[in-house]
């Protein structure tokens, strides 16, 4: 049982934690702080809502109009599970307040409308535009047309016009592309607020983590501490086993590893991952991943692809269990991961 592990879901239409049984048995101490803190945030959301609260006539307005004041809450993080396919948490889209960071693409953004219950979010945050990550924001836009978009510059022209992007998209998946994704919408150019890195907005520090995408982005959640990574931080599912997802195009080991080091500049309270959740021991996180990239890169670099699939695929197996394997992509997602990693020696080795 991993007992880092935060997790932190929406109470509709998530499963109840005694059923998943992966938080609600354990001792309280050996629980992550983020589960602590939601629980905490819960109850004065109860209290709050059975508080009495201070109402005042505004004499001014016409048929004397009610002023409710409410008690302040501090700001709550949760986990919306976009249930791509079937899969648990493979895209977890995180809410803090009212945003929402990475929703996924658009064949199952309907299932983070339905966590929502109803409610559109302030602004989308997108830490970059792959299509697991931001496929459906166009499709989300279009649904709540007060909803401001954050993206990399690098990737705003996307996002605006995807034309780009769906050719990629349908050279690599072809018939399957709806299936698997689903529509890719524009966003109109006044939605779209461009981020650099280095800036803070709204409670939000942003820095540029280029890596394992030229138009990625993480955000710092000021008041939590909680730092959401997309990508760049890796993939974990439930184990201590983190696996960096390395495919074409953009792939640089320098550039990633500056990025880690920016992340542990930060030195944030929880690492809000997009597939497969939130994690509380950073340090610890961070270090598996740069082992992970470490031996991906000189497998990559010593070649060919058979060995570098055969080792790597060894490799994972004597780390991660079945489940975690299969959640990963299992030896499916290995033609890619070479492709990125030898795609960059290339590019490394030309000077």
């Amino acid at each position: 049982m991993d007992m880092a592990r935060a997790s932190l879901r929406p109470s509709a239409p998530q499963q109840d934690e005694d059923e998943r049984g992966e938080e609600g048995d354990r001792p309280e101490g050996q629980r992550g702080a983020g589960v602590r803190r939601a629980e905490e945030l819960r109850e004065q959301r109860a209290d709050h809502e059975r508080a009495e609260h201070e109402c005042e006539v505004d004499e001014a307005s016409p048929g004397h109009g009610w002023i409710v004041w409410w008690p302040p809450m501090t700001v709550l993080h949760e986990e919306i599970d976009a249930q791509h396919h079937g899969r648990e948490r493979f895209i977890c889209c995180h809410r803090i307040g009212d945003v929402i960071i990475d929703p996924g693409p658009a064949v199952s953004c309907q299932n983070v409308v339905a966590a929502l219950g109803g409610e559109a979010p302030r602004a989308i945050l997108l830490t970059h535009i792959h299509l697991d990550h931001a496929g459906g924001a166009g499709t989300l836009a279009r649904l709540w047309p007060d909803t401001e978009i954050w993206v990399h510059e690098r990737g705003a022209p996307h996002l605006i016009d995807p034309s780009r992007l769906l050719a990629s998209a349908l050279r690599i998946y072809g018939d399957r592309m709806d299936e698997l994704w689903g529509p890719i919408e524009p966003i109109a150019a006044d939605r779209v607020r461009v981020l650099h890195g280095g800036e803070t907005v709204d409670g939000f520090r942003v820095a540029y983590t280029p890596g394992h995408a030229v138009h990625h982005v993480s955000f710092l959640h000021e008041e939590t501490g909680i730092a959401f990574t997309g990508d760049v931080a890796g993939m974990r599912y439930g184990s201590g086993f983190v696996l960096p997802p390395t495919p074409p195009p953009d792939i640089d080991l320098d550039a990633w590893e500056a990025s880690i080091r920016l992340l542990e500049s930060w030195d944030p309270q929880a690492l809000g991952i997009t597939h497969f959740g939130t994690y509380t021991d950073v340090a610890e996180h961070l270090g598996l991943l740069r082992e992970s990239l470490a031996f991906l890169g000189r497998r990559a670099r010593t070649g060919p692809r058979e060995t570098f699939e055969a080792d790597v695929l060894a490799w994972m197996t004597e780390r991660a269990a079945p489940e975690t394997l299969t959640q990963y992509g299992g030896v499916g997602v290995l033609p890619s991961y070479f492709d990125g990693l030898a795609r960059h020696w290339a590019r490394h080795d030309a000077g």
